[in-house]
């Protein structure tokens, strides 16, 4: 309190002064204090370096320096490539889990759908053991920007269930081929054509299964490998998933040309919820927090896959124009050849051909002209210059007729 009254007494006295004109240095002088210049108050520093004394700065190697290029580009790894082009992957980005019950989590799958980049960005989400029957609608698990579909019913009075979410800004071509409910194995398959997809893919085939861990393994992977391999033989180029909670059941020996890519534990030390694909080295798994109260991590497959026109560099051909003057003038060299110089002196066929074969040969190079053309490595060979054409032809009147409406 002293030191309060203190302090309050010394601001009075000097508000006081600056009231009544005086300055600072004239309150000291009067009350006998002591006042220096600038020019006193700078020689209290210390002196400074002599210049022997001075620290030397650190020499720096210009020509070391000069050899290292400074790296340009963007920043690599797959979660990067992906949150360039969320919606216009190679491959979908997938999170699939088992959820023990999803109806009481579509709280929380609506707050992960809104907030959580990775729930956000996907385009598939696969979810078994969803707890859901027929007298569920579908409105009740919707969400916004996904569409769903399910299996009806699962002939269990509990458990089972199966449900594929398809983001709407990677795909709205989605068909239904297989809805599979037994006491061995649920199986949902779909096919779908995505906005967006590489050229050596015709389109990709979704399977999730969910094998309780009561059934038959060997027969559940055999059910699987029979759809699996009918899918394949309807769609030759197409990517195939199968992922879901397979508790004691593998594929390796019934699908051995499929890989698997999980490889961390999805429930405490084991990994039962896998993920098989035909092409090696597609994918980067990564575990997730478990949705509620689910003893199931969430996996979210990352799409590590390079397209082939990234992989492989375009080759050079040379190729024959066969127009309509060309093949006239070979016709015309051809006609007017004495074939009777080519009769055979000897009893050796091979030889005989070849000639005439080189002769032809020279004909071509002599009167067809060659062209160079770039050869991609996921060109189709049944893509003509006819069919390229039409198809320009195609796309100009669409873009005309959209440009005239609006």
């Amino acid at each position: 309190m002293v030191k309060v009254l203190c302090i309050l007494l010394c601001l009075f006295v000097l508000l006081s002064d600056l009231c009544s004109g005086l300055r600072p240095e004239d309150h000291t002088q009067q009350h006998g204090g002591f006042v220096y210049t600038r020019n006193e108050l700078l020689r209290l520093r210390p002196p400074p370096h002599p210049p022997s004394s001075r620290p030397l700065m650190p020499t720096v190697n210009t020509t070391q320096d000069a050899s290292k290029k400074r790296k340009r580009g963007r920043r690599g790894g797959v979660k990067n490539r992906l949150r360039r082009r969320p919606a216009k992957p190679p491959l979908p980005s997938v999170v699939f889990a088992n959820v023990q019950s999803l109806y009481n989590k579509i709280d929380e799958l609506h707050a992960k759908c809104r907030y959580d980049n990775v729930y956000r960005e996907a385009c598939v989400m696969a979810f078994c053991e969803t707890w859901l029957d027929s007298t569920r609608p579908d409105d009740d698990i919707i969400l916004d920007g996904f569409t769903v579909y399910r299996t009806k019913e699962s002939g269990k009075t509990r458990g089972g269930g199966l449900c594929i979410y398809i983001n709407n800004r990677w795909c709205s071509n989605v068909k239904i081929h297989t809805t599979l409910c037994s006491p061995n194995l649920e199986l949902l398959t779909l096919s779908v054509r995505p906005f967006y997809l590489p050229r050596e893919f015709s389109n990709i085939v979704l399977c999730c299964v969910y094998v309780p861990p009561s059934a038959d393994a060997l027969a559940a992977a055999d059910t699987i490998a029979s759809y699996t391999q009918s899918m394949l033989l309807r769609y030759p180029d197409a990517p195939v998933f199968v992922m879901g909670d397979f508790n004691s059941c593998t594929l390796d020996t019934a699908l051995p040309s499929f890989h698997q890519y999980v490889h961390v534990p999805t429930r405490n030390n084991k990994t039962i919820d896998l993920c098989y694909r035909n092409i090696p080295s597609a994918y980067s798994a990564r575990a997730h927090p478990p949705l509620g109260r689910a003893d199931h991590n969430v996996i979210n497959l990352i799409p590590a896959y390079r397209q082939l026109l990234k992989r492989v560099k375009p080759t050079k051909v040379k190729v024959r124009q066969w127009t309509q003057d060309a093949t006239m003038q070979l016709q015309g060299s051809l006609a007017c050849t004495d074939w009777g110089v080519f009769a055979p002196d000897s009893v050796n066929l091979n030889e005989h051909a070849s000639i005439i074969t080189d002769y032809i040969t020279f004909c071509m190079d002599s009167t067809i002209p060659m062209k160079t053309v770039t050869v991609y490595p996921n060109s189709k060979p049944w893509i003509t210059s006819d069919i390229k054409k039409t198809r320009l032809r195609t796309n100009k009147s669409h873009t005309a007729l959209r440009t005239y409406t609006q």
